[in-house]
């Protein structure tokens, strides 16, 4: 059997095997254990990877979404969900929304003004 061109987990499998507590040497142990743990976190990139074809992110589309976190990829996420939800799916949409709302709490704000003062007219002329 040739090991070289056997993969990763087909060599653990066979090491697994063959490996004994009273057999094996204690560095022969303490190898397979690392390798195991070595071959468990080489597992996360591909995560990652697969997570972002699914997505159709590039590098610098991560690197960007990365850039633009608020608080955190969860808080940035339910962001994301709201403003979907809102109907605002292109920043121009949310500018103008937000705009709008301003423009009408400056209106709220004056209209407010205007019947304090006729409230102060009122009480004064019947006064």
């Amino acid at each position: 059997m040739h090991l070289a061109m056997l993969s990763n987990d087909e060599v653990l499998r066979i090491a697994r095997t063959e490996i004994h507590d009273l057999t094996s040497t204690p560095l022969e142990v303490e190898l397979l254990k690392r390798i195991e743990a070595l071959l468990d976190d080489s597992a996360e990139p591909d995560a990652f990877y697969d997570a972002a074809i699914g997505h159709d992110l590039s590098a610098l589309g991560i690197a960007q979404l990365g850039a633009a976190l608020i608080d955190g990829a969860e808080n940035s996420a339910a962001l994301l969900r709201v403003l979907a939800d809102a109907g605002y799916e292109i920043p121009e949409a949310l500018k103008a929304g937000l705009d709008t709302a301003k423009k009408f709490a400056a209106l709220a704000t004056d209209v407010r003004d205007v019947l304090s003062r006729l409230s102060s007219l009122t009480e004064n002329a019947t006064a």
